[in-house]
């Protein structure tokens, strides 16, 4: 990690993650890397992988958002919150409100809990500020 790199991170919220679903979406983004798909998305997930703290995969408190959990989101930039399930990348519909963790939102919410936020870049070029506001499982 570049030191401009790691200074970012220390500003982030620390995430949780289990290690199953971190060894699964590690492998993951490694294939979207190799396939070029999704490639500036898969990257930042690795990044979020790296910081993140692991616990045992019974170990993940309710509160803290994980792919097939329900999540509510507050956009600060548009000023609404959101309901979005997060899904595993065959499993996603817009539509239905099913994003994918390899989507820029969906890495961005990946281990964060109820009441944490962070600030994300988006395909369109702008920076997200997103808060979780509750987690279903």
């Amino acid at each position: 990690m570049s030191t401009s790199t790691q200074a970012a991170a220390a500003a982030m919220p620390e995430i949780l993650v289990t290690a199953s679903e971190h060894a699964r979406l590690t492998t993951l983004a490694e294939h979207a890397l190799d396939r070029n798909q999704s490639v500036a998305t898969a990257e930042r997930l690795l990044d979020e992988l790296s910081r993140a703290r692991i616990v045992a995969d019974d170990a993940l408190p309710d509160d803290t958002t994980a792919v097939g959990r329900e999540i509510d989101y507050f956009d600060r930039h548009s000023g609404r919150t959101h309901t979005v399930r997060l899904v595993n990348p065959p499993d996603a519909d817009i539509d239905a409100g099913r994003i994918s963790v390899l989507s820029p939102i969906g890495a961005a919410l990946l281990g964060l809990s109820v009441g944490q936020e962070i600030e994300w870049p988006v395909p369109d070029g702008s920076v997200r500020r997103i808060e979780v506001r509750a987690v279903r499982t």
